[in-house]
């Protein structure tokens, strides 16, 4: 058995019983998540319980994550992460960012050991959404410009009229 069939025995799951992969066990559970008013149970032995929704929805998330092959972590959002992973989580470089801070240009809360920084989680998905919901505003605006440079250029009838 080679390197690649061995990585992907190992990551086989079993899914009612049956042997699939990944993907398929993934997607089987993407099905289930996503299902309207799908009640989940999980049970271990003798003990059972039923998922609540908001719990349901962070599975629904992770898995769907996970089938895109993104990497997924669950954190507390009070947990602290270094300037790093705070870079990757805002698409930045980690210089960029010890710039930002530095400058007091983006408010995290942050705490330093020695020289190493860590930042507040729930700061950084903050300013994480402040940016997306920034960049899908100037989306909207260039839409909108568009829309209107393109009816004030758009051939009329009546120019058409004019030049014949």
């Amino acid at each position: 058995m080679g390197p690649a069939s061995y990585r992907a025995a190992m990551r086989r799951v079993r899914v009612r019983g049956l042997e699939v992969s990944e993907a398929s066990a993934l997607a089987a559970l993407m099905r289930v998540l996503s299902a309207k008013n799908a009640v989940v149970r999980v049970s271990r032995g003798r003990v059972s319980a039923t998922l609540p929704e908001s719990l349901v929805a962070l599975l629904r998330e992770a898995a769907g994550a996970a089938l895109r092959g993104d990497k997924v972590a669950v954190l507390p959002v009070q947990h602290l992460v270094t300037t790093q992973e705070a870079a990757d989580l805002l698409g930045v470089s980690r210089q960029h960012l010890v710039r930002l801070l530095d400058a007091c240009k983006v408010k995290i809360r942050s705490s330093k050991t020695g020289t190493h920084r860590r930042l507040a989680l729930a700061d950084v998905l903050r300013l994480k959404d402040e940016k997306e919901a920034a960049v899908e505003k100037a989306v909207q605006i260039a839409r909108e410009l568009d829309a209107a440079f393109g009816a004030m250029n758009a051939p009329s009838h009546h120019s058409r009229l004019a030049t014949r």
